[in-house]
């Protein structure tokens, strides 16, 4: 029996503007958007196999969290050209949680808050894991 990731969701206040922002800043394009309102997305890079889902949130109100606390702590995507796209966020105004890591093996690392402060990751690994 074999897995993998097909999607991963997130709960967005308003997910018409966390999909542009997803598309503007990642390169994101929309696979799918129903006809709901306020709609759900999922959304690619390019032909690849993980998707995001961007769902309406509920009314409750987001706990603050602190890095590690229990559960979900960020997602990271990976890229061949860190230091273009990091240069790219930093443009659009995207704020980072400090300067990028760089390994002694090569590997860069750089966190962020997406348009509704879910924390990603970027990074960069000359081989993989």
């Amino acid at each position: 029996m074999s897995t993998s990731i097909e999607h991963f969701a997130i709960a967005a206040q308003d997910t018409d503007a966390l999909a542009r922002w997803y598309c503007e800043r990642l390169g994101f394009s929309v696979r799918n958007k129903n006809d709901r309102t306020p709609p759900a997305y999922f959304l690619a890079q390019g032909d690849g196999p993980v998707l995001v889902e961007l769902i309406p949130a509920n009314d409750s109100q987001r706990a603050g969290r602190r890095e590690n606390d229990p559960g979900h702590s960020h997602f990271a995507f990976r890229v061949d050209d860190f230091d273009g796209l990091h240069q790219r966020l930093l443009s659009a105004g995207v704020r980072f949680t400090g300067p990028p890591n760089v390994r002694p093996d090569g590997t860069k690392l750089a966190f962020f808050h997406d348009g509704e402060g879910n924390l990603l990751q970027i990074v960069y690994r000359p081989k993989p894991l």
